[in-house]
């Protein structure tokens, strides 16, 4: 089974460049005016009705856990508690968001910065970002974390391996490039949520679609 090395997937790391929001013009204008963002969840996009936006394995994974007694695959379920605010890495933003149905985006100049800014907001617990990686099967492996029971399946069971997991997106989608924030709250998130932050708008920029 084809599967993502864990350590692959740098979370929180400075980027060479900056991700892009895309997006269509009335939320471009709101962002700018008010600060306005939709966050989505992972039961969100596995419903959604946009086909290059649904994915019916957002938050599912399978987990190759290594430690030096034992070897454990298990196929679980997890992110109910976070938000999702998706952006690609793309040179070419234009023929991007035409694939969405979208005509316009933003750059996202400062992605920590941006992110300390809704977090505040959000008043999430923990914040994280990176670059998706792509694989037929949804498979990732790692070193276990030490609390780790083989022989206790439970909920907790996501967390043997860490948030790299959230990170992972089936190999169709890989044209899409996806650059993702995470916002994780204490509790369940059950819709996506639409907010004002206005102190994350100087981490952007508005590209100019003329020009394009």
């Amino acid at each position: 089974m084809e599967f993502i090395d864990e350590a692959s997937i740098r979370l929180n790391v400075p980027l060479g460049c900056s991700p892009i929001k895309l997006a269509k013009t009335e939320h471009v204008d709101a962002f700018f005016r008010v600060g306005q963002i939709q966050l989505g969840t992972f039961e969100y996009y596995q419903k959604h009705e946009n086909p290059q936006v649904h994915d019916e394995f957002e938050g599912f994974c399978r987990l190759i856990g290594y430690s030096d007694a034992f070897t454990v695959l298990v196929e679980a379920s997890g992110g109910a508690d976070q938000y999702v605010f998706c952006c690609a890495m793309t040179s070419n933003p234009k023929l991007a968001a035409r694939r969405f149905g979208y005509d316009a985006a933003y750059e996202v100049l400062d992605p920590d910065g941006f992110q300390r800014a809704v977090s505040g907001k959000l008043k999430a617990i923990r914040e994280r970002r990176a670059v998706c990686a792509y694989a037929d099967h949804k498979a990732i492996a790692g070193e276990m974390n030490g609390t780790f029971r083989p022989d206790r399946i439970s909920a907790a069971t996501i967390d043997m391996l860490g948030a790299a997991k959230y990170f992972i997106k089936p190999r169709r989608f890989a044209h899409q490039t996806e650059y993702r924030f995470l916002w994780e709250l204490d509790g369940p998130v059950e819709k996506p949520a639409i907010i004002e932050c206005p102190e994350a708008v100087k981490f952007c920029r508005r590209m100019d679609w003329s020009k394009r």
